[in-house]
């Protein structure tokens, strides 16, 4: 998986500013740039190359089945999380790579969310840990302040938590908001961030299911909506989720209570 991101974001450099261009309407129902396009066939193509037999589950081809095997792996592809950062410019945007024994999030067994602008990584295998790049990483579950978080603010929700703002602030809460879900979840766990907070179920099961795995191999406490519910999704194009995950308990109880 790391090859294979590695091969597509030297594609993306490649094309300079002509993959910032709009080419339609990709399987997940998002606007799609060429970047996106090009970026997905370059890991589908090295992994014909590699395999005798998958599924593919990406933002632009849906669900293709490669091969005639009968036991197959599921690699489910977000080629660029965080399209509006590669479409300007502005860091981080990532390609997300995850592998599944089935079509559920609990059969997930390894996972890479690769910054294209900085060639770093997270990455985990399922019992083995997460790491950034060679580094074993670690959620420390103890207090620090201010706590510094990032959230999402999306165009339908930025007036409502625009009001709440002054509610965090007097938490001793510093708010970010980086525009890649998966990374943002990756600094998590790295305890760089304190808190990703996506609650409004605008995120696809593609965008995230990589950094889950790292999430749960780092020992981060998550979940995918605002009420605890089983972390066993269906990987999907139809279903919309959130996504929230923090380093404190403590801290997760702030933040509910103020969304």
């Amino acid at each position: 998986m790391l090859e294979a991101a590695e091969l597509a974001s030297e594609k993306l450099r490649q094309l300079g500013d002509e993959g910032k261009k709009y080419s339609g309407i990709g399987a997940s129902g998002d606007v799609s740039l060429v970047g996106d396009r090009i970026s997905e066939e370059s890991i589908i193509n090295y992994l014909k190359d590699s395999l005798d037999s998958f599924v593919i589950v990406s933002e632009e081809k849906g669900f293709l089945k490669v091969g005639k095997g009968e036991k197959q792996k599921y690699f489910i592809i977000d080629p660029i999380d965080g399209s509006n950062n590669y479409r300007i410019g502005l860091s981080p945007y990532t390609i997300s790579i995850a592998v599944s024994s089935s079509r559920f999030m609990n059969d997930i067994y390894s996972g890479i969310v690769y910054d294209i602008s900085t060639g770093r990584y997270f990455w985990a295998e399922k019992n083995n840990g997460a790491y950034f790049l060679k580094n074993r990483i670690y959620t420390c579950k103890y207090e620090k302040k201010p706590y510094v978080i990032s959230i999402n603010f999306s165009n339908s929700e930025a007036g409502r938590l625009a009001s709440s703002l002054k509610e965090y602030l007097k938490n001793n809460i510093k708010i970010r908001s980086l525009g890649s879900a998966s990374w943002e979840a990756c600094l998590v766990a790295n305890n760089v961030l304190d808190a990703f907070i996506e609650a409004w179920n605008h995120l696809r099961v593609i965008d995230i299911a990589a950094a889950s795995i790292i999430l749960k191999e780092s020992n981060t406490s998550f979940r995918f909506s605002l009420k605890e519910k089983d972390k066993n999704l269906e990987i999907s194009f139809d279903k919309r989720i959130s996504l929230l995950a923090f380093t404190s308990q403590k801290l997760m109880q702030i933040i509910l209570s103020l969304l």
